[in-house]
């Protein structure tokens, strides 16, 4: 079941080089999330391009697009052209979460406990029909009333330029889908945790065919699991090598200078340590690393640690360590390819949801190349579509729970959701 409550919008501004190293945004976030920026393709050098909004023509000519001073026919419709051009002007890549936050956090919570989701949207797609359609592209492969498109008093509500939805050749093509799927995940005998829909590791290019721009490129089906999903991962093992390889550091340095500090050595380390956990985690809701991370300076943080001897930061260093490891972001590489080399069987399931979901990530690198190369007629650009609101207008829900969940309903119902 679906609601609108009071939720956050996703601002979320790491790049998936860095986030798929990341447990805290692969496993916090995920989602969708798009960051690249096109490349014209080889051959074609671009010297200026202009782009214009003229509101008078039919709604899929409205964008006017000359490269190189010569006129070039670029087809989008407003309610994808208006909420991607002002997605890809922020600095905020992220789409779409299903780990979302509700400002009434004590709600939030009770939706949590009973396995459902908090759905937040890049400001840009909040309330618009690309925002549902990029929630539904997030759930495309782990629901099945993802064949259909959403309804509103029996009505469906599509985008011009799309289709009402063929629910049965939809159907038949998850069914294809996940024969596929489950065929490549016997052949690799892995396993993910989740994934993560990107563009990471992809080309984006454009180019013009026949007077018109062309731009390239599929999404990639990040497929992931943590270290410690592993089967055979030992943490007290895995603890020990940790331990042993400090020992060993620490002999050698010893070794290298009779009056080495082994205090201020394990101290540097543990704050080196406790940086990338900052950067790339956030496992723990409380304990010395959170403590340590909310004192400001480095230098308040190695004065507070000079309190502690050597044996307990040792300690706290090994933990530190060997929580990171279990942690660490596996990418299953091979999954991801095999899975994301297949867009035709993706779009299968639902190709109104699958063909916005390509546009969002094609036509944001192709603006924010526009935005990167020439800078000026971007800016003037955005300005004449500052005041446009795409149509048609949609509310997009903020709360998915388990229908049976009585009492979520009505929690809901008195907090003036629907």
């Amino acid at each position: 079941v679906f609601a609108s409550l009071d939720a956050e919008t996703l601002t979320v501004a790491m790049k998936m080089k860095i986030g798929v190293h990341s447990s805290q945004f692969v496993g916090g976030v995920g989602g969708i999330s798009f960051d690249q920026v096109a490349k014209p393709e080889n051959g074609l050098i671009v010297k200026s391009i202009r782009m214009d909004y003229a509101p008078e023509n039919a709604d899929g000519s409205r964008l006017q697009l000359s490269i190189n001073d010569k006129s070039v026919h670029a087809r989008i419709h407003d309610w994808l052209l208006i909420p991607i051009s002002k997605y890809a002007d922020s600095p905020n890549y992220s789409c779409f979460t299903l780990f979302g936050r509700l400002k009434d956090a004590q709600l939030e919570q009770k939706i949590r406990d009973a396995n459902g989701h908090i759905l937040n949207y890049h400001p840009r797609f909040t309330n618009t029909l690309l925002g549902l359609r990029l929630f539904h592209a997030d759930i495309l492969i782990l629901y099945d009333h993802t064949i259909d498109l959403p309804q509103e008093q029996g009505r469906y509500i599509l985008g011009n330029g799309e289709r009402t939805p063929d629910v049965l050749a939809n159907r038949d093509g998850m069914m294809r889908f996940f024969n596929y799927m489950n065929h490549v995940k016997s052949n690799l005998k892995q396993v993910h945790r989740s994934y993560v829909i990107t563009d990471y590791t992809r080309t984006i290019e454009f180019s013009i065919k026949n007077d018109s721009l062309v731009i390239s490129g599929n999404p990639y089906y990040f497929f992931w699991r943590y270290k410690s999903d592993d089967p055979d991962y030992d943490p007290q093992e895995v603890q020990q090598k940790i331990i042993d390889s400090y020992h060993n550091q620490l002999k050698k340095e010893k070794d290298k200078n009779p009056f080495f500090d082994t205090q201020n050595w394990v101290i540097r380390t543990l704050l080196d340590k406790l940086d990338e956990y900052e950067k790339l985690h956030g496992f723990y809701s409380g304990g010395t690393a959170v403590e340590l991370l909310e004192i400001p300076t480095q230098e308040e943080r190695i004065s507070h640690l000079k309190q502690y001897t050597t044996e307990s930061l040792l300690e706290l260093l090994f933990m530190l360590a060997t929580d990171i490891d279990g942690f660490t972001v596996v990418h299953l590489q091979k999954m991801s390819e095999e899975i994301s080399n297949r867009p035709d069987l993706l779009r299968q399931i639902n190709p109104a949801v699958w063909d916005a979901t390509v546009a969002t990530m094609r036509w944001a690198a192709f603006f924010r190349y526009c935005k990167a190369e020439f800078p000026d007629d971007w800016s003037r650009f955005l300005k004449s579509i500052e005041h446009i609101s795409p149509e048609p207008t949609v509310e997009t829900p903020t709360v998915m729970y388990p229908k049976e969940d009585a009492e979520i309903g009505e929690v809901i119902r008195q907090q003036g959701g629907h």
